[in-house]
């Protein structure tokens, strides 16, 4: 939770929460938010904007939304899909009218307060936390997301940093060198990836 009063939940816990099985009397002036399987596909703002009535009967403020990879409208051969495994350098212009369509939407009632829940898992291959370009690029890429984040209305970003593919990043490996030297460089590459987020999004909820 932040200092926002957000609470993050799974759809588990969200059923429990929702039957009156977990409600406390400060749970009313809470906003909650569900992450889920369940929100992945083409959620366009079209599809969300369909659904929402159905959404808002919930209780909900609002959900992660994955969105889908996107064709770049500044240049339809690159496709936008992770922060951390697109190798090129993103630009506001892939975005398109993006930004305008999400924030009508994310003005109703049971969305006015999601996240983007994609674009931040890390790729198959392990990256070196040495290689200078390669996280100035992801660094870049993580800014323009925040950007699109706020600009088109989401209170912030799920960054999900669960190592799906077994690419054993954020374990220590032979080649990484001491732990302290390694702990030191690995908090580095945040502080370098999050500085560009918080001066986009000043306010953002992670």
């Amino acid at each position: 939770m932040n200092k926002a009063g957000l609470v993050t939940l799974g759809w588990t816990a969200l059923v429990a929460v929702l039957s009156g099985v977990a409600v406390a009397d400060d749970y009313a002036t809470r906003k909650f938010v569900a992450f889920g399987w369940e929100m992945q596909g083409e959620l366009t703002p079209e599809k969300l904007k369909a659904n929402q009535p159905e959404l808002a009967k919930t209780g909900l403020s609002g959900v992660g939304i994955y969105l889908p990879p996107y064709f770049s409208a500044a240049n339809p051969s690159n496709r936008l899909r992770s922060v951390m495994g697109d190798t090129f350098l993103w630009r506001k212009e892939d975005f398109g009218d993006r930004t305008a369509r999400y924030r009508d939407v994310l003005k109703l009632p049971g969305l006015t307060d999601s996240f983007v829940k994609t674009f931040f898992h890390h790729p198959t291959n392990r990256l070196d936390w040495a290689d200078d370009a390669t996280w100035r690029r992801i660094a870049h890429n993580m800014r323009i997301a925040a950007w699109f984040a706020k600009e088109s209305g989401f209170v912030g970003l799920c960054v999900d940093h669960e190592d799906y593919k077994h690419a054993r990043q954020f374990t220590l490996q032979s080649g990484d060198g001491p732990y302290a030297a390694a702990a030191a460089l690995v908090r580095r590459r945040a502080r370098e990836l999050f500085r560009g987020v918080f001066e986009e999004f000043p306010d953002v909820s992670l």
